[in-house]
């Protein structure tokens, strides 16, 4: 079963931007220390990444969408 859902997990890691892929690794390395400022800079890139997400599946489902202005400006702000 593990190996199963492994699987599917990676299949979707293989669809992300290299940027969100970045983003992961980064997080991973902040979390795999003892010091606790790492943890706040981890919980940052946390919050990017989500934000990157989101303007990605935005974009992706929702193409024609005319008023894309958020999505620019939190594209920018990364």
């Amino acid at each position: 079963i593990f190996s199963k859902y492994r699987e599917k997990v990676d299949n979707a890691f293989s669809n992300l931007s290299k940027e969100t892929l970045l983003k992961l690794q980064a997080i991973e390395g902040k979390l795999n220390t003892e010091n606790p400022e790492l943890y706040s800079q981890a919980l940052t890139t946390c919050r990017r990444l989500f934000e990157s997400i989101a303007v990605e599946l935005f974009n992706k489902y929702f193409p024609d969408y005319k008023e894309k202005n958020i999505c620019n400006k939190i594209r920018k702000r990364n």
